[in-house]
Parts: C-alpha cells; structure tokens; sequence
C-alpha cells in the first residue's frame, strides 16, 4: 500500500501526467503509519500526509507534509525562521533513533546516513536515509 499526499504541492496536472510511477516499497505503509506516530508523540501531531519512495537499492527519500505545530506557525508569522528550525534540529536529533529502528526493523537492512529538511514556507518535510 503506498501513502500519497492529498494536497499542499504545486505540481500542475501535466507535471503530475509526465511524472514517472514509482511503487512504493513492501513495508511502506507500515513505516508511514509508525512515522506519524513518532511525530506526534514528539510534536504533539502528526504529519497530515506522508511520502515515501526507494531511490536506487540503497536509499529512502520520505516526503511529510503539515508538520508544523501552531506555535512555529506564529513564530512565523513574527519573523522568527532560525528559532524554528533550531527547534527542528534539535528535534530531528530526537527522532533520528526512532526512526532508524522503524527502517530497519521493517526492511530488515541497516541504516547508514539521515539527512532532514524543512521547507517552513510551504510545510513540508523532506527525510533522505540510506541503507547499507
């Protein structure tokens, strides 16, 4: 089963048409749902949608969209980006052990690196781990 994103991206239908098809991975839905679950034990919410694809053997790119809690939202809305992803940061730190345990428990392969990001414009989070 593959979790996709119901909203929140700017493709246009053309990009969407000429996009290629990716299948998701066996076990993907399972590291979704656990991913969610770790975000919102850690922020108090989860993500609203999920994404997540197998690029080469050897490497997870994770797509969440709606992370943002209310209060980053108004330090936003004040000017206030470099608390948020200072925040972020330290909270990815947090998260990096939970997650690298769901990987590998689910695919049965040990993880090497992960690599976060955040675009706070458009709320959506971009999660690159890879496999050994």
């Amino acid at each position: 089963m593959s979790e996709t994103f119901s909203a929140d991206f700017d493709a246009t239908d053309r990009e969407r048409a000429t996009a290629p098809t990716v299948i998701a991975p066996p076990g993907a839905a399972t590291i979704c749902n656990s991913l969610r679950a770790v975000y919102k034990r850690l922020l108090g919410r989860g993500p609203k949608d999920v994404r997540l694809w197998f690029l080469q053997p050897d490497t997870i790119i994770m797509l969440l969209a709606g992370t943002l809690t209310a209060s980053e939202r108004s330090l936003l809305d004040v000017g206030q980006p470099a608390i948020v992803l200072a925040a972020r940061i330290a909270l990815y730190d947090a998260l990096e052990p939970e997650l690298r345990t769901i990987l590998e428990q689910e695919l049965h392969r040990k993880t090497k690196a992960f690599i976060p990001g955040i675009d706070l414009k458009r709320d959506i989070v971009s999660l690159v781990v890879t496999l050994s």
